[in-house]
Formats: C-alpha cells, sequence, structure tokens
C-alpha cells in the first residue's frame, strides 16, 4: 500500500468547513465601577453597562443580585420583556427600582434611602440571546454617613503628605540660600582697614 500525499488545497478548504461549521459562541461584556460609596439615607445609582454584538430583543434580561458580607446571593431585582420583577430581600423591599435603558446598553438600578446594612456586594449579569455567555460583575457598596468619603479620607491622607513635603522642601532651599549667602558675605568682608 503507498503513501497518499497530502494536497494542501483540500486540507485548506476541510480545516475552513469545519471552521464554519462550529457554531458560535458570541458573549455579553459587562462593565461595573468595582467600588462605591453612599450616603446612608440617600438615593444609590447602582450602573452597569453591557455590550453585545447581537440586537437587543424581548428576550434580554438582566439579573441584580445582593450578597451581604459572608451570605450567599440573593435575586435583588429580574428586568426582562419590559418588566421588572423584584427580589424578596426583606431589607430591599419597596426600595429597588430599574433605572436602565437596554436599548443604550444600561442595565442599571437604584436603591432608595440607603442603609448601613446595605453594605456589601451587588452583582449584575446580563444574557442577550444568542448571546448568553458573560460574567456577571460585582460593585462592593459601601453606605457612609452622609458627607462623608471613604475615598476623601484617602485622599488626604496621600495630599497631606505631599504638601509637607513640598513645604519641608521650600524652607530647606530658603535655608540653603540664607546660608549660602551669609557664607558669601563673609568671604567678602575685609574687616576695618
Amino acid at each position: 500500500m503507498g503513501e497518499q500525499a497530502c494536497n494542501p488545497a483540500m486540507f485548506l478548504w476541510t480545516s475552513i468547513l469545519l471552521l464554519l461549521s462550529v457554531p458560535r459562541i458570541s458573549s455579553v461584556t459587562i462593565h461595573t465601577a468595582p467600588e462605591l460609596s453612599f450616603g446612608n439615607g440617600t438615593l444609590a445609582t447602582l450602573p452597569c453597562t453591557f455590550q453585545s454584538s447581537s440586537p437587543v430583543s424581548p428576550q434580554t434580561a438582566v439579573t441584580w443580585q445582593y450578597v451581604p458580607s459572608g451570605g450567599n446571593p440573593d435575586v435583588l431585582l429580574y428586568y426582562s420583556g419590559g418588566e421588572s420583577y423584584r427580589g424578596n430581600i426583606p431589607q430591599f423591599k419597596d426600595r429597588v427600582s430599574w433605572a436602565g435603558n437596554l436599548d443604550k446598553g444600561d442595565a442599571s438600578i437604584n436603591i432608595a434611602d440607603m442603609h448601613f446594612a446595605d453594605n456589601g456586594t451587588f452583582r449584575c449579569s446580563v444574557v442577550n440571546p444568542p448571546d448568553v455567555a458573560s460574567s456577571p460583575r460585582d460593585i462592593k457598596v459601601h453606605v457612609v454617613e452622609q458627607g462623608s468619603s471613604p475615598r476623601a479620607s484617602r485622599e488626604v491622607w496621600v495630599i497631606v503628605p505631599a504638601l509637607l513635603g513640598v513645604v519641608v522642601l521650600i524652607i530647606a532651599i530658603i535655608v540653603f540660600v540664607i546660608y549660602r549667602k551669609k557664607k558669601k558675605d563673609k568671604m567678602n568682608y575685609h574687616g576695618a582697614q
């Protein structure tokens, strides 16, 4: 039995046909802020945007979950077909509402009257058939006293030392200039003649 020669053209066409026959799996890309802070008693908008290779349809669905610190995820809000359905988490009763616009790739929600007990992780997931593969995105939420911001206090710890460093540098330059001037004046002084 003789060996058969590999026909490069036949190999190329077979490869192309195989690649075209594999079903295309598309995914939804979801974007959220990794961490947000809200004042106690304020309205919080949790932003979630998405991109999909398929147009939005009545089958497009958004699920928001709440994951308390050390707890399990629970459905906070489900949105599909132009209707929102609230989950059964007692602490959020009558405070969660849809704020998105699917046609614009927006899957955001509002939470009214934020409480300290609302600290935790909020998870946004979107499916847009046939784009059903996606990775949900989490937002770590901190509820703080109104008027305070952990981010602002972190910035103070960066800005204050930087400003102090600049002040010390300016003082050092002034002292050096004065010292040099006095030394130069001493060298130029010849005493009473």
